[in-house]
């Protein structure tokens, strides 16, 4: 600002001048403080700026689309590796240190940002560091776009986040869900996915890509985890996952769906010879012994196979057939393969249909109980029944257990099933109590590994046993000696809180699951049930009176209870007496009979006891 003023030309008086001069002043002094003040706010606010862009844990950029030169932050170069000091401006500061596999979807994502496509930009990659560690890290950048008045791409705004430690857990948390824990495999999920795309990649290409695949089960596995131990039978399940690895090819997934079955996902097959080839140089490689704490083991595998070409519309159908050529394999004889095809997919169907009637079936009055009698070793006395299910089949007729109760096992119908049954029990229980109000009889029923591993099973029974007003010590629960046995899925916690509810607790069919007598104390049992096979190897081979004997004064000894089941003639019948098992059951007694029949069972046998 300029002022000057001619005194002696000038007409107004001196005071006003004077007052003119000190308003002037004024002002200028006023505007002065006004600006001093702005500059001061302004380097305050750069001040703050500053700080919130080197305090914070993200590393903040602004890049001038204008002139191209890009500012990052302290922290920026920090996360990229460089040193603080270092001078950058140039967007490929940035993206030199970018994976190259990621590079390309970084600039595409730029690129929709610029045009307008995207509202913003946010994309995660990986960055080999700028320092002598040249360590890779994942980052995060999020970034905002800033147009002029006419719309037009001026400045990008953002971060980038150090993300490496997120990424890392991420990818831990990836590899438990889709991985075996034990074999560090492909788990049963993952397999089932890989399947999948192996079968829509198979529609797509009109079946141009052909895959194949292999189910593996491993005989004598379970001889070998009994008698050895579970930690025995955990290294050899990791030295056949070895042994896997080294046989497959990249392109090719070997996976543990559980226990000791394994799958083998062949793809890009060409030629379904060289499926047979695999399938033939495994076979020779699971005969070679294993070595287990310095035991040489065996255990050889069968291998069921399905040609991916057969048309399947889903991994569970592949899986389910693959499962059956398996089974079929084990029943030639083991240690082979066998190739799934019409009679063994007609014979699938079959299992199929029956899975669908039996679905209908429950609830309904197809399904209806039968109770064999269990009867004192002295004098016949009918001390209880098994309750024993049965289907009325609309067009087979009655369709006994072992046809139809297998399939309820592997497809879950077991469940619904054995409610309805325990509820069936515990309702003709208490008529039969009614009926024969002198007798004091029990009811056993069956329970399978596929009711006991669920969660609410005991308050389930606890309910279902309420509701009918049955008293706990009436019941019996039996399960079979190889659910106890397996380490793999543990019951004896159920077992024990069962037991606890007073229910007596069976073990059904002892001797056929490899157990050891001398580990019996450890189960939370009162009675032992004798296999059948053992009392009708009576006949030809004497010597199994002998095992039979062991086992009786054992359980004995344990204050456990025996019954043999299975006898059908007198002699099984004196011999039997002879080594004083407790109770018998078996069709020289009585086979399954309805409710009715079972009421005049015990009425009949309560007058031949009373007339002898």
């Amino acid at each position: 600002m300029v002022f000057s003023w001619d005194h002696k030309r000038s007409s107004v008086p001196a005071k006003t001048l004077a007052d003119l001069v000190l308003a002037c002043a004024e002002w200028v002094g006023s505007e002065w403080s006004r600006r001093l003040e702005v500059s001061r706010e302004k380097e305050l606010a750069e001040q703050r700026h500053r700080a919130l862009i080197n305090g914070t844990n993200d590393g903040l950029f602004e890049w001038n689309l204008v002139n191209n030169k890009v500012e990052f932050s302290d922290r920026w170069k920090q996360i990229v590796g460089y040193p603080v000091e270092a001078e950058l401006s140039k967007p490929d500061d940035w993206f030199n240190q970018v994976e190259s596999s990621d590079l390309a979807q970084l600039e595409a994502d730029l690129a929709m940002c610029l045009a307008g496509q995207t509202e913003s930009l946010r994309n995660q990659h990986r960055l080999t560091t700028a320092d002598s560690n040249g360590e890779t890290r994942w980052a995060l950048c999020q970034a905002e776009l800033v147009t002029d008045e006419d719309g037009e791409p001026i400045r990008l705004i953002g971060s980038i986040s150090d993300t490496t430690e997120f990424k890392l857990a991420e990818e831990k948390l990836r590899h438990a869900a889709e991985t075996d824990k034990l074999t560090n495999l492909p788990n049963r999920a993952t397999l089932h996915e890989q399947l999948t795309k192996a079968i829509r990649r198979h529609k797509l290409t009109g079946g141009r890509r052909r895959f194949a695949m292999m189910f593996l089960d491993f005989d004598r596995f379970k001889v070998i985890n009994d008698s050895l131990g579970h930690d025995a039978g955990d290294q050899l399940l990791i030295q056949i996952a070895d042994r896997l690895r080294e046989q497959v090819r990249v392109t090719d997934t070997a996976a543990r769906i559980g226990g000791d079955e394994f799958i083998v996902l062949i793809e890009e097959v060409s030629d379904f010879e060289k499926v047979i080839q695999i399938a033939d140089r495994l076979l020779e490689v699971f005969a070679e012994p294993f070595m287990i704490d310095g035991n040489e083991v065996t255990s050889t595998a069968s291998i069921g196979i399905i040609d991916g070409s057969m048309g399947y519309e889903d991994a569970d159908s592949a899986i389910r057939d693959a499962d059956s050529a398996m089974y079929h394999a084990k029943s030639l004889g083991k240690a082979r393969y066998a190739i799934f095809d019409q009679n063994m997919q007609d014979e699938s169907l079959k299992r199929l249909v029956m899975e669908r009637e039996l679905r209908q079936a429950i609830g309904t009055d197809q399904i209806f109980m039968a109770y064999q009698p269990i009867v004192s070793v002295d004098d016949a006395r009918v001390l209880g029944f098994e309750a024993l299910v049965r289907w009325r089949h609309p067009e087979l007729g009655i369709v006994q257990p072992d046809q139809f109760i297998h399939i309820a096992e592997e497809t879950g119908l077991i469940v619904p099933l054995g409610k309805w049954i325990l509820e069936e029990s515990c309702r003709e229980l208490v008529l039969m109590r009614r009926a024969l109000p002198e007798s004091e009889f029990t009811m056993n029923v069956n329970l399978s590994k596929r009711q006991l591993v669920q969660p609410d099973v005991v308050d389930t029974i606890r309910q279902v046993v309420h509701d009918a007003e049955v008293d706990p010590v009436w019941i019996k629960f039996e399960i079979t000696e190889s659910v106890i046995m397996d380490g793999r899925a543990p019951v004896t916690p159920t077992l024990e809180s069962l037991r606890g509810l007073g229910f007596q607790l069976a073990m059904d069919d002892f001797g056929t699951g490899h157990s050891s007598l001398s580990c019996l104390h450890q189960f939370p049992i009162d009675v032992l049930k004798i296999d059948r096979s053992f009392i009708q190897s009576l006949d030809q081979h004497v010597e199994f009176a002998a095992v039979i004997q062991a086992i009786v004064t054992l359980a004995h000894t344990l204050e456990l209870s025996v019954v043999a089941e299975g006898i059908e003639t007198r002699e099984q019948l004196a011999v039997l007496q002879a080594l004083e098992c407790d109770e018998l059951q078996g069709y020289l007694f009585a086979k399954p009979l309805p409710i009715h029949e079972a009421i005049d069972y015990v009425s009949s046998s309560k007058a031949m006891l009373r007339s002898a």
